[in-house]
């Protein structure tokens, strides 16, 4: 678990260095533009080597610095551990883990284990199903390194399709990639559904507690765009005859039409869509815990405690729901939760409230 961590040069955050050897939840309480978000960015940071607010590294910076640090001590087990990352004004990154350079930010994840949500956790699941899949790539990369490696050789596949494609490539080489785009695709496919299916016992057990949804059934049902089959075996000849048939069609628009880079997923309550039938709160609620769900899924892997950052995240939420939803987190993760809110905490058995002001962390 994360004990320490240090933070100097990060947007508009004062330096700081936090001890919380006897703090599991953290209740950061401030007003708009205080620095809340920021101070959830840096621990964001030191477990994922990047921003979940901006793909720019260097809008980290603050603009009176010539890099950001944030630096953290970790304790699995009896051993401690030293993480520090330095993000540079230019862009540029260095990851240190005990002292030793790593180039690969997936290193991070053997030590900590923390994702982040905002209060626009609901476009994960109202939005385009391109932003679905994202969100789900990005997880299911860190969940299993057989899916990364086929995920990266797909991608590398379809874009040399595409390029194909909009330049009026040959028909016989567009059909030796649409060849390899069919083993690649089914192979994805196929651990998609298992990944989901992971994700869909975790999720069921998180549900329980919630006696107004009574949750009979749960079904994270995966959803293959522009065609339709009832067995997953059959994939392969689908695909190849949906390929065959449209290669004309796809040279006229410049873009592989049929596989994975174009399919979605929905979930389904007592047989219902959530997405559909259920309210913008029930979203809210199943929203965050499908993240809980697959911060438990990482910690069966890399046997790191889960931490989830909550940047004002209960929006919309009545006060029951939200004690119901806050005792599962605390059960289930280690929680930073920040809010302009003061009532909200409330919601908290246990853990410790800091004020936000002018980016200082002041004890409550």
């Amino acid at each position: 678990m994360l004990r320490k961590i240090w933070v100097k040069g990060l947007r508009n955050l004062k330096e700081f260095n936090l001890d919380l050897e006897r703090i599991t939840h953290l209740h950061v309480l401030g007003k708009n533009n205080q620095g809340k978000t920021n101070f959830l960015e840096s621990l964001y940071i030191l477990g994922n080597g990047s921003s979940p607010i901006t793909s720019k590294p260097e809008y980290v910076v603050n603009f009176d610095n010539d890099y950001a640090i944030v630096g953290g001590e970790i304790v699995l087990g009896d051993q401690k551990h030293h993480i520090y990352v330095k993000i540079f004004s230019n862009g540029k990154r260095d990851i240190l883990i005990n002292q030793k350079l790593v180039k690969t930010y997936s290193s991070l994840k053997k030590y900590l284990n923390i994702d982040f949500l905002s209060a626009d956790i609901l476009h994960t699941y109202t939005t385009t199903s391109e932003f679905r899949r994202k969100d789900f790539d990005k997880f299911a990369t860190s969940y299993s390194h057989e899916y990364k490696s086929v995920l990266k050789n797909y991608e590398r596949v379809i874009k040399q399709k595409n390029k194909a494609l909009k330049k009026d490539g040959g028909d016989d080489y567009i059909s030796v990639l649409n060849e390899q785009l069919i083993d690649l695709s089914y192979d994805l496919v196929k651990k998609r559904v298992s990944i989901l299916r992971d994700i869909n016992g975790v999720l069921f057990d998180l549900l329980k507690p919630f006696k107004n949804l009574s949750v009979k059934s749960l079904d994270i049902v995966y959803i293959k765009k522009s065609f339709e089959f009832t067995d997953v075996n059959d994939y392969k000849n689908v695909l190849k005859g949906k390929l065959n048939s449209s290669m004309f069609k796809e040279k006229a628009i410049g873009y592989s039409l049929y596989g994975p880079h174009r399919d979605d997923y929905d979930i389904l309550i007592n047989n219902k869509s959530v997405f559909h039938f259920y309210s913008r709160g029930i979203n809210r609620i199943v929203s965050v815990l499908i993240k809980v769900a697959q911060l438990k899924l990482i910690k069966g892997i890399f046997n790191t405690f889960p931490m989830l950052l909550l940047d004002d995240t209960f929006a919309e939420l009545d006060l029951e729901n939200k004690k119901v939803l806050m005792s599962i987190l605390e059960h289930n993760t280690s929680i930073v939760y920040t809010t302009v809110v003061n009532e909200d905490s409330t919601l908290f058995s246990c853990g410790k409230q800091f004020l936000m002001k002018n980016g200082e962390l002041i004890h409550g």
